[in-house]
């Protein structure tokens, strides 16, 4: 709860409006106040949102609903007492650097949930101080009416809910929408489990199931409760070695820890500034009283023990193979796939290189002959991978790719010499007509005893150039790849279900997190959604889907 209520004015600090029509003197003396010094209460309170603030910061709220004398007398008033204003860091010249605000500073009622509704739904929420926004809500749904059967040790029936914003990408609570489910994994997903834990579900969640194992006192003449527990096995006993180990995972929360390495990281400053000493800022240097203070309700059940220690939702044990990680991503398939034929193609382009300058070309430059014939290899290599792509056999593949590759070729003897350089430039999209009319450049330039090099590699030579050549041939190898990885998600093949021919203009293609499976284990409790676009489940269905059989 220490945490949450930091992480609360770490939040409504970040999201201020026009800090910087504060100036700095100002926005410093704002945010030192407001963030550090636990001054988020309402106005006319005591440790009110400071004046320099001047409105630009609205602070963030818990809210209780509804507004009776159970949740606000004995509800709200014992965690009151368990969770006060309670200073983290020892002080300087009487004032500590880091408080953690009041929870009866942190929290607001409402008659009930449909005024909280509105209130959150109304023009004015968040705009001002004495409009703070909503974090979350304890909403009590069944709780006692009689006021003499408040801490009744006999117990009687509560029925609650937390509610959370999830308004944006970015929310307090995961979607309930469930995506597809993953029916042979074995893993459960950590996401929702982390937000649970670290945006306030958990917290809130547990401050009610302290309170109800904790049972306060109540005082039904007085109608007041001192936050005394009366159940003594809800309360751990006072011990060294239990309350530095609860103690542990106070320092462990990633607003409070996070607080702790920005002070000692700004201590030198400070001291250079205030011309003080300050110590470092850590859970041993918390003062005393403070520690007594923070141990009266980790001291509760459920205790914070073993702290991040535990797996939230433990699964059945299992042999984990991290090979199937490694072959299941297309991108890692297709990248081995290209390694292990890069070597073939280097050493097939540096053949062809020695081989054509020493018998045909040898007044051409050795380096652009390697480019030329490696960028047709891979060009070539990129063709055939969009060939595999749109069959399912490798044979019919193979013989469909070779005749058209064949086919292709014999193409370029339909050029004329009055045919344009854009033609056949446009024409050079298909590699054998691109190396065809390059060696042409290359055996003409030849022929007049100069060969091709870096001077000449560029003249148009009967309506074409070699950078063309090797232009064009870059640019094949590109584009043939990503017909290819498009063919693969379109072209129905023998395993597999072929995707959309406009999968490129999903959601799920390019932010494949959003479309992410699931586990069975994930969706188990969802039941059957029934509606007039859904059959009826027969009784004899549900009892074989039950038994295993269906």
């Amino acid at each position: 709860m220490p945490g949450l209520l930091l992480s609360l004015s770490l939040q409504a600090l970040m999201e201020g409006n026009n800090l910087a029509e504060l100036g700095e003197e100002g926005l410093m003396d704002c945010a030192l106040k407001f963030l550090l010094f636990g001054y988020t209460g309402a106005e006319r309170t005591t440790y009110h949102v400071p004046n320099a603030c001047k409105g630009k910061v609205v602070p963030y709220k818990i809210a209780i609903t509804p507004d009776t004398p159970y949740t606000r007398e004995y509800f709200a008033a014992a965690l009151e007492t368990w969770y006060p204003r309670i200073a983290l860091a020892p002080p300087v010249k009487g004032i500590s650097l880091l408080t953690i605000p009041s929870f009866a500073d942190s929290h607001v009622f409402f008659d009930n949930e449909t005024a909280l509704e509105a209130y959150v739904t109304s023009e004015e929420y968040g705009t001002e101080v004495q409009y703070p926004k909503i974090y979350g809500a304890i909403a009590f749904e069944e709780f006692p009416q009689d006021i003499s059967t408040f801490g009744d040790l006999e117990g009687y029936s509560i029925a609650y809910s937390l509610r959370f914003n999830s308004t944006g990408s970015v929310s307090a609570v995961p979607k309930t929408k469930k995506p597809r489910p993953n029916t042979i994994s074995k893993f459960v997903p950590a996401e929702n489990t982390m937000k649970y834990a670290t945006r306030g579900f958990m917290t809130l969640q547990t401050v009610v199931a302290r309170f109800l194992n904790c049972m306060p006192i109540w005082d039904a003449q007085s109608e007041t409760t001192n936050g005394t527990c009366q159940v003594d096995q809800a309360v751990m006993a006072a011990n060294a070695e239990n309350d530095r180990r609860l103690l542990e995972q106070l320092e462990k929360d990633m607003i409070i820890g996070t607080a702790f390495t920005l002070l000692n990281t700004v201590k030198d400053l400070i001291t250079s500034i205030a011309s003080v000493t300050l110590p470092n800022v850590s859970v041993d240097t918390i003062p005393p009283l403070s520690v007594e203070r923070l141990l009266v309700p980790l001291r509760m059940a459920p205790q914070s023990y073993h702290g991040a220690g535990v797996y939230g939702t433990p699964t059945q044990a299992f042999r984990y193979a991290p090979f199937f990680d490694k072959i299941a991503v297309d991108t890692e398939l297709f990248a081995g796939w290209v390694l292990a034929y890069l070597p073939i193609l280097l050493l097939g382009a540096m053949l062809q290189t020695f081989g054509a300058h020493g018998l045909l070309f040898p007044n051409s430059d050795t380096k652009l002959l390697f480019l030329f014939f490696f960028t047709f290899a891979t060009s070539s290599f990129s063709y055939g991978f969009m060939i595999s792509s749109l069959f399912s056999r490798a044979r019919a593949g193979s013989l469909a790719g070779m005749g058209l590759f064949f086919i292709m070729f014999f193409l370029s003897y339909s050029f004329s010499d009055d045919t344009s350089e854009a033609s056949r430039t446009c024409a050079a999209l298909l590699p054998p007509i691109s190396l065809s009319q390059g060696i042409g450049v290359i055996a003409k330039l030849e022929s007049f005893g100069v060969g091709v090099n870096h001077d000449n590699a560029s003249e148009d030579v009967n309506n074409f150039r070699l950078a063309n050549a090797i232009g064009m041939q870059i640019l094949d190898t590109v584009l043939y790849i990503l017909l290819g990885k498009y063919f693969e998600k379109v072209v129905p093949q023998e395993f597999g279900v072929a995707e959309k021919w406009y999968v490129f203009l999903t959601k799920g293609y390019w932010c494949p997190q959003s479309s992410k499976l699931v586990s069975t284990e994930e969706i188990g409790g969802m039941s059957a959604t029934y509606n007039d676009n859904v059959e009826a489940v027969r009784q004899e269905l549900e009892t074989q889907e039950n038994s295993g059989r269906a």
